[in-house]
């Protein structure tokens, strides 16, 4: 059981393999063959999850997606988390594509285009003050990546949350 992350999956599937000696044959050679498949494919996936886990990459992944959360709204470029992160930008890219499924610059993007709908929705900053907050000298250029990530640009985005909090007597729900 060594190298795998929860052993009693594959001892309840061993005990089962063995309980199917006290069947009769008919039933037991079928059942038997089964849970050997399923014992094998059970240590096969439960390994590969386990070494994956715990290999060094996942764990700098891992490292470099909290630095980047916890430090993202003063973050402008890869290079600059990447520092942060004390690895190579190409050595990030590769961790964040391989352990993430998306880049670093992608989730980089992502999380501060949630903080700027923060500060658009709860702080009643305007576009103009929310690009700066974010480091965008052009709020055109900040409205276009707004709209990539959200959908919409940030003004039909405050107007569609504006809209959903009111009824059509301006009353909140």
């Amino acid at each position: 059981y060594k190298g795998v992350d929860r052993p009693e999956r594959i001892r309840q599937l061993f005990d089962q393999l063995v309980d199917c000696a006290d069947l009769p044959l008919e039933t037991a050679r079928p059942l038997a063959l089964h849970l050997a498949e399923l014992l094998l494919m059970r240590v096969s996936v439960d390994s590969r999850v386990d070494m994956t886990i715990r290999s060094q990459g996942y764990q700098s992944f891992l490292r470099a997606r909290y630095l980047i959360s916890k430090h993202h709204t003063s973050l402008t470029k890869i290079e600059e988390a990447a520092i942060l992160c004390g690895l190579s930008p190409a050595y990030l890219s590769r961790l964040f594509n391989r352990f993430g499924g998306e880049g670093p610059l992608k989730f980089l993007t992502r999380l501060r285009m949630q903080h700027a709908a923060d500060l658009l929705l709860r702080h009643s900053t305007n576009v103009q003050e929310t690009a700066r907050a974010l480091g965008f000298t052009d709020p055109f250029h900040f409205s276009r990546v707004f709209k990539r990530v959200h959908g919409l640009s940030p003004r039909a985005f405050l107007k569609s949350h504006s809209d959903s909090r009111w009824g059509r007597s301006g009353q909140t729900f």
